[in-house]
């Protein structure tokens, strides 16, 4: 299982390392970072075109290092999808007029 997983995101990562990639990183803590955090933080700095993002109301964390392509957003997921929604409704409304 994890050999197929693993080449799964391997395929996509020389697919799209071109390209522009979010790491969206949503509700994680700081219980094992091996997991998740540090392998999008890594991904992040080798990848030109990365950005990344983690949502957390406490854990949010940011490196020094990817201080230019990411952000910590440091509120719940459904306050910043909340927002997100109202803004993009707010553009829209704005470009019709």
């Amino acid at each position: 299982m994890y050999n197929r997983q693993y080449e799964m995101i391997r395929n996509f990562l020389d697919r799209w390392k071109g390209k522009k990639i979010l790491f969206l990183e949503l509700g994680v803590g700081r219980m094992t970072p091996m997991f998740i955090q540090e392998p999008f933080w890594q991904l992040t700095c080798q990848l030109p075109f990365a950005y990344y993002i983690s949502i957390n109301p406490k854990d949010a964390l940011l490196p020094e290092v990817l201080e230019n392509k990411g952000r910590a957003i440091h509120e719940g997921i459904a306050e910043v999808f909340r927002d997100a929604v109202e803004l993009k409704e707010k553009e829209q409304k704005e470009d019709r007029q």
